[in-house]
């Protein structure tokens, strides 16, 4: 009998310790360490918002052309540029680009400020004409007067801005014509910090979009045409800088018709006004999106098709079709989840980090240098976004949401 009362026991301790060994544990699993590359750059914090919509100071002038508006406010705010000190962010609803310290801080505005939407085009013609105008309002001349020399000069209608350490581009999207045979088309603008200006003339574009840029190189992005567009400066001279397109002189004429661009095909019906094509086709587009250099790379975003496409940049002859080295959707083949919808991205020059904004999830999505989703911001900030970019030390990562009409500027907790 001991020896059964033993066994019992013994058994029943078994017992309780099996059943022991199979309730489930309540701990939280985290990644294991190794997961991350690295060095890699996680995590992320909102430092700051600066902008707000614009205010009309004096609010019972009825002309659009002697409206004025706070610094700091925005109409429609667009793309922007971080720079080593200074952080450009363009306006489409008033024809200025507004420039900030790295911290937010409103240092200056280029441009006239005016609320573009309002004087074009039907009465521009009336308050130019007016000598009053001439005298009284601002007219940016010492930037875009040896580019336009017509009455539209003192206005732009940018898009997007790039910062290079030569200078900075602008996309500009104004378009015009009257009665006078004034015609302003879209273009890509130029202006060095040794003064020099220059524009190329790209009499196709219909609305820009994006920019970037790397030496002389630079990319314009048109996501109304499923187009991107290669430009070269060459020396001081801008009749000399070249825009590559593959298509002969009769093509290049007849854009209206049939266009076949750098990256990307392009069916336009001037009669119906209706893209006649679009295709997912490896270098082909569906709503071209922002873009960017790195590590002799050029990343766009493809963002009708939910992907991004990936071009060799170290030397290549950019003209030729056959840089397209890979292109990626934004979910893998084992499901898993990348990005959604590519808007824009920012590369980072140091570590190769890619930084895609997600139009759909709101949200900035961090890659590696190898594409692989290593993390994620900005979830819950952002309303509407429209453009990132990454300060040159990668320190500073701003995002312009047009939802909001600010910026929001995030800084990584581990700075350089």
């Amino acid at each position: 009998m001991r020896n059964l009362a033993i066994s019992m026991l013994v058994l029943a301790v078994v017992l309780l310790l099996m059943r022991a060994g199979m309730q489930p544990l309540e701990v939280e699993i985290k990644p294991a360490a190794n997961d991350l590359p690295a060095g890699a750059r996680v995590e992320w914090k909102l430092a700051s918002t600066f902008g707000e919509p614009a205010e009309q100071l004096n609010p019972t002038q009825p002309n659009p052309w002697l409206k004025e508006y706070s610094d700091g406010g925005f109409l429609e705010i667009a793309g922007l540029s971080a720079g080593e000190e200074e952080v450009f962010v363009t306006d489409t609803g008033l024809s200025r680009i507004q420039v900030f310290s790295r911290e937010g801080e409103h240092l200056r505005n280029i441009g006239t400020g005016i609320p573009i939407r309002e004087v074009l085009p039907t009465d521009i013609e009336f308050y130019l004409e007016d000598s009053m105008v001439t005298k009284d309002i601002p007219r940016f001349n010492d930037i875009l007067g040896p580019l336009f020399r017509d009455k539209y000069r003192g206005i732009f209608q940018a898009a997007d801005v790039e910062i290079t350490p030569d200078g900075w581009y602008m996309a500009d999207m104004l378009r015009t014509g009257d009665r006078q045979g004034d015609n302003r088309k879209a273009s890509l603008l130029w202006f060095g910090n040794d003064g020099s200006v220059g524009r190329f003339n790209i009499t196709s574009i219909i609305w820009p979009g994006y920019i970037a840029a790397e030496g002389k190189q630079v990319f314009l992005s048109e996501p109304e045409g499923n187009a991107t567009y290669w430009c070269e400066r060459d020396g001081n001279n801008p009749a000399e800088w070249k825009i590559g397109f593959p298509t002969n002189s009769t093509q290049y004429g007849e854009i209206l018709r049939t266009k076949e661009s750098y990256f990307g095909h392009r069916r336009y019906n001037s009669l119906m006004a209706q893209w006649q094509r679009t295709s997912q086709a490896p270098g082909e587009y569906s709503r071209v999106g922002g873009m960017d250099f790195g590590f002799d790379k050029l990343v766009v975003c493809d963002s009708g098709n939910a992907r991004i496409q990936i071009y060799d940049a170290s030397g290549r002859d950019q003209t030729r079709r056959n840089s397209l080295v890979r292109t990626l959707p934004g979910v893998r083949r084992d499901g898993e989840l990348r990005f959604a919808v590519p808007l824009d991205i920012a590369i980072d020059d140091n570590d190769g980090q890619m930084y895609v904004l997600d139009s759909s999830r709101l949200e900035v999505a961090i890659l590696d240098d190898h594409f692989n989703r290593i993390g994620a911001f900005g979830l819950g900030d952002l309303n509407s976004p429209r453009a990132i970019t990454i300060s040159p030390d990668g320190n500073d990562i701003y995002v312009s949401d047009d939802g909001d009409q600010c910026v929001y500027h995030y800084a990584c907790a581990d700075r350089r």
